[in-house]
């Protein structure tokens, strides 16, 4: 088992399905634990669901946007992941899409999944 086989078990199961690891960061912090970890994660290329009515059309990609979100500690250390998520355009059109990814559920960050996780332990 590598380090990445080791990372996945941070996260909800399928969300490597859409997202490749690209690096942990760790530096110093002032908890008692010391260290912050950022688990830096990128959207895989996978194109997102059109409306049926441009199904047939052309998507370029647009770059990314990047997004930090607290996520819950580990063994007492702050932990963050850093999301970069792809934006998609139709050749032609103004409209930009990103893939439909629940990462933004009431007062918790990512899915709910981690969702869950804080519901049980407040």
């Amino acid at each position: 088992m590598d380090f990445k086989d080791l990372v996945k078990f941070m996260f909800p199961p399928g969300t490597l399905e859409y997202f490749d690891f690209e690096d942990i960061q760790v530096k110093e912090g002032t908890t008692p634990f010391g260290e912050v970890y950022t688990v830096h994660l990128v959207e895989k290329n996978i194109l997102p669901e059109l409306p049926p009515d441009k199904k047939d059309r052309e998507l370029r990609f647009k770059g990314y946007q990047k997004t930090t979100l607290a996520d819950f500690p580990l063994r007492g250390r702050k932990v963050f992941l850093s999301i970069r998520r792809r934006k998609w355009m139709i050749k032609g059109e103004p409209e930009v899409f990103m893939r439909e990814l629940f990462i933004d559920e009431q007062g918790v960050r990512l899915s709910k999944d981690f969702a869950f996780f804080f519901e049980t332990n407040h």
